[in-house]
């Protein structure tokens, strides 16, 4: 069997559906590590902006609902 990378994805922790919004939590041990994280991923269909880091806990978080413009270049 042959291992496969899958380019462009995140390991997700857990994601909870809080009402209408979606919350993700990614490891993060520290904030160089929070910096190079992407601003925003796609889950099922869903758009989730960046929004912080726990320090205390290891996890930057990743939410629906947050406001953020595409880049066009």
């Amino acid at each position: 069997m042959e291992a496969k990378i899958v380019k462009n994805t995140l390991l997700l922790q857990s994601v909870q559906a809080i009402g209408r919004d979606s919350i993700a939590m990614v490891d993060c041990l520290d904030y160089e590590a929070y910096r190079k994280l992407p601003e925003v991923i796609e889950y099922q269909g869903k758009m989730l902006g960046k929004t912080g880091w726990n320090s205390d806990s290891g996890y930057a978080c990743y939410k629906t609902g947050v406001a953020f413009a595409k880049v066009l270049v």
